[in-house]
């Protein structure tokens, strides 16, 4: 990741220099289970390949609470 909005980086409690330069997957938000994290990085693959995906994912909030949010990846 080299952005982040703020308002996802808030409701983790996060600050952007605890997500810049690593792999989207490998972030608080998805880093609590290998299952997340590899269904996002399909997600990511198929974006770069040209295909969008939209699933309902479970991410982790602060601390370890968790949402569900519509998630889009998309080539631009």
């Amino acid at each position: 990741l080299l952005e982040v909005n703020r308002a996802p980086l808030h409701a983790a409690g996060l600050d952007l220099s605890d997500v810049r330069g690593r792999a989207f997957w490998d972030c608080h938000w998805w880093s609590y289970d290998p299952v997340v994290q590899g269904r996002l990085r399909e997600a990511c693959a198929a974006a770069a390949a040209g295909r969008s995906s939209r699933y309902d994912a479970e991410i982790r909030m602060a601390g370890e609470s968790r949402r569900v949010v519509d998630f889009q990846i998309a080539p631009l």
